[in-house]
This record gives C-alpha cells, structure tokens and sequence, in this order.
C-alpha cells in the first residue's frame, strides 16, 4: 500500500490517495475542501 499527497499548487486544496499495486486499489479522500485562494486569483 501506497499513500501520497495530491496538491492543487493553484489553489491549495489536498487529497490522500491510497494506492494498492497487487490488488489495483485507489481510494482518494480530502485532505483540504476548501480552496485557500479565491478563483479570480488562481
């Protein structure tokens, strides 16, 4: 089992996503809901 963080550098938001090779299993959970920037200044 594999875990990693997924980031969005352009707002900030965060995942954890657990990867499994010998079984090809992929959770993804939020780490981070809400964006720490606004969309005009993405």
């Amino acid at each position: 089992m594999w875990n990693f963080i997924k980031l969005n550098t352009r707002n900030g938001q965060m995942w954890q996503v657990q990867f499994d090779v010998e079984g090809d299993n992929q959770i993804e959970t939020f780490l981070s809901l809400f964006p720490l920037v606004s969309k005009e200044k993405e």
